[in-house]
């Protein structure tokens, strides 16, 4: 069998799993909505069951032959609750660290969709399981991310570059410490405001970026912009609303020039500790681009670098002034309006040494 046959057959077995999975997350439901309301033990155990074949069903949706998936998830070690412990023998139960039901509950989930992931490992997916855990002295929820996927990248740069960890630490110190500035800053002072903004999202977008890439892969910072052939109706809301084109698509050149120079002293840095970072503007015709694909960066920028490995291109160079002046307005919302947003409530692993708030206040930038 040819491996163009081998790949069709893989795709249809996961395929299939989707749609099994699907019904098994409504049977899950039905059976939780038909639980009788005083039946409480049993409403408990069951209430979380629908929901994780839900986000399995969602980080399935578009996998494909050689992905990896990541289901590992860390926990939070709060330790022994003298509170909870007591509440818990006074009504004649057992105590059970909360870090020890979560792990429960974890394995409880993965052994319930363990017969779709040994079919999606034959099919040539990766998947990854495991269960980890930080102890609360180490979180720091003003500086590093708390959702399940950063908090495992969190723990692997740890054992695998922990160079590059404390490049991340410091880009979270200047981010908190920016947000704290903007914050006491009176809004009377509307340059200053966007000012400090910007940068914290341009410090924002980075994190992402670091977090992103995979071990072994560039932490891709290039920016690809679809030139929609002057057409209005394309446009991205609430963002290039001026009608001249031409000074948006030179806005949307200089905001990415004005983003990789305030980030420059970390990408430095991360190439000193042996990271591979790629910048980079790029700009394709609406019509060359497959609407498939969405207008997400990374899905944009695999797409173009793919598309130029199959005509054998180099890079498309960064346009004149002169061209970019003859280019309509492009879209490039999806990544804009994601770095220049305020950074999210974040959480991670143990940094080198203990820090006040105070110190963060007045650590040297």
């Amino acid at each position: 069998m040819s491996g163009a046959e081998n790949e069709s057959g893989s795709v249809a077995v996961l395929n299939e799993i989707r749609g099994e999975v699907a019904a098994a997350r409504e049977s899950l439901r039905q059976r939780y909505d038909n639980i009788d309301e005083d039946s409480y033990a049993s409403r408990s155990q069951a209430r979380d069951d629908p929901g994780f074949v839900g986000r399995f069903e969602e980080i399935i949706a578009k996998v494909k032959p050689s992905d990896t998936v990541d289901l590992r998830r860390v926990g939070i070690n709060y330790g022994y609750d003298p509170e909870e412990a007591y509440s818990d023998r006074s009504v004649g139960l057992e105590y059970v660290p909360a870090i020890k039901r979560e792990r429960s509950q974890y394995e409880r989930d993965i052994r319930r969709v363990q017969p779709f992931i040994d079919r999606m490992e034959d099919a040539g997916v990766k998947v990854r399981t495991d269960f980890r855990q930080i102890w609360h002295e180490d979180y720091y929820p003003d500086i590093f991310r708390s959702d399940q996927e950063s908090l495992n990248r969190y723990l692997d740069l740890q054992s695998e570059a922990p160079a590059l960890l404390g490049v991340l630490a410091d880009i979270g110190f200047k981010r908190l410490w920016l947000e704290e500035q903007f914050e006491r800053t009176d809004d009377t002072k509307r340059d200053v405001l966007w000012k400090l903004h910007q940068e914290s999202g341009y410090l924002s977008g980075l994190e992402d970026a670091i977090l992103r890439a995979r071990p072994g892969d560039a932490i891709n910072l290039r920016v690809v912009a679809v030139n929609d052939g002057g057409g209005r109706e394309t446009m991205a809301p609430n963002l290039y609303t001026d009608p001249n084109y031409e000074a948006a698509v030179a806005r949307t050149k200089s905001d990415y020039q004005d983003y990789v120079a305030v980030i420059r002293k970390y990408t430095d840095r991360l190439e000193a500790a042996g990271a591979t970072v790629l910048t980079g503007f790029r700009e394709i015709a609406a019509k060359d681009r497959d609407p498939a694909i969405g207008v997400e960066q990374s899905a944009l920028n695999r797409y173009v670098d793919e598309r130029e490995a199959r005509l054998q291109m180099k890079p498309t160079p960064m346009p004149s002034e002169k061209q970019a002046s003859e280019k309509a307005a492009i879209d490039a919302a999806s990544y804009w309006s994601g770095v220049a947003k305020s950074a999210s409530t974040v959480a991670g692993p143990q940094l080198s040494e203990p820090i006040t708030q105070s110190q963060r206040r007045g650590r040297a930038m």
